[in-house]
């Protein structure tokens, strides 16, 4: 799945891809691309916030590439909790695995910010397996408030950018997952994101300008045509008629 739209919500948990989740939730191949923004609770890159309920939650090979933020509806944030993959784990869960997978989130706001998770409650059960991250300005952990997770920090430089791919694409063939097959990663511009991704804004100018060009030569090729014809009509017009004998009329 794939989402590239902006993501809104109250008081509320809101998530690139899931708001709130609880009992076996599993998010597998899927792109967070478009802005999230909430005024309280929970802001996560991937989910919002998993509850107490959950026993065996997994996040496998999904990317959280927007930008995560705060509104002011004129009440004071509670306990806000910002992650670039879960924003809250509440409630001691038994077990959420999050596995390949990669954050390069803005996470802003204010409260409890992690480059991976924002809160985690005490006695949850947490395991990381080839997570990265980017880092961005005002967050200096994994996790914002809680036991920290195992996760690698990388640049956007493009040697970084490779590298976290050719790591993540091996995971991929050395860790498969029941039901689910997983899809390989490739650079794209400052980021690293699943190869099944595209961008819609940039999908949709290149079919506008391929529509565009397509267009053009239409239009060219008729006004060629019509040249033609006034051209030919022209050279009839000009050709002389022929003498008439004696005994013809017109």
């Amino acid at each position: 799945c794939r989402v590239d739209g902006t993501v809104t919500g109250g008081w509320t948990s809101v998530g690139g891809i899931v708001g709130w989740s609880g009992l076996d939730i599993k998010v597998i191949n899927c792109v967070s691309a478009g802005d999230i923004t909430g005024s309280q609770l929970s802001v996560g890159g991937i989910i919002g916030y998993i509850s107490g309920e959950t026993t065996n939650a997994k996040i496998v090979n999904c990317a959280a590439l927007g930008k995560l933020s705060e509104t002011d509806d004129g009440t004071t944030p509670d306990g806000l909790h910002f992650g670039g993959i879960v924003a809250c784990i509440d409630s001691a869960i038994n077990s959420l695995v999050i596995q390949g997978c990669y954050s390069c989130c803005t996470v802003g706001g204010t409260g409890n910010r992690g480059f991976i998770i924002g809160w985690i409650d005490a006695g949850s059960n947490v395991k990381t397996q080839e997570v990265y991250y980017t880092s961005c300005t005002g967050v200096t952990s994994t996790v914002g408030h809680g036991t920290q997770v195992a996760a690698t920090a990388i640049t956007t430089k493009t040697d970084a950018l490779k590298a976290t791919a050719a790591a993540l694409n091996k995971f991929v063939k050395t860790s498969p997952v029941a039901d689910a097959t997983l899809t390989t990663w490739k650079v794209d511009g400052t980021t690293i994101v699943p190869k099944n991704y595209v961008n819609m804004l940039s999908l949709t100018a290149s079919v506008f300008s391929e529509q565009s060009r397509s267009a053009l030569i239409v239009i060219g090729a008729g006004v060629l045509a019509g040249i033609v014809a006034i051209v030919v009509l022209y050279r009839r017009k000009k050709k002389k008629a022929p003498a008439l004998t004696d005994g013809e009329t017109t």
